[in-house]
């Protein structure tokens, strides 16, 4: 299911709070990764409160990642005024 660590490129990975590593390759893998993480804490299926806590600091690291890829990306080259 996951690639070994070795083939992943550094920049991709997500590390999460307890030595979890996710793999970002783009928005809609990242976004698979949050929908998992929020589906395991709304079914109880993490074994105690502190992996819920665990998982929620997973998706904040994830929503910062998203946040970061969604940026808006700045004109290369801005049209100054012709001075006159």
């Amino acid at each position: 299911m996951f690639a070994p660590a070795r083939q992943l490129h550094p920049l991709r990975i997500v590390h999460g709070t307890r030595n979890d590593r996710y793999d970002c390759p783009d928005l809609a893998t990242l976004d698979r990764h949050i929908t998992r993480l929020r589906r395991r804490i709304a079914a109880g299926g993490t074994p105690s409160p502190d992996a819920v806590e665990v998982a929620r600091a997973d998706i904040d690291r994830l929503l910062d990642r998203r946040a970061w890829l969604t940026l808006p990306v700045a004109a290369d080259e801005v049209e100054l005024p012709a001075a006159g």
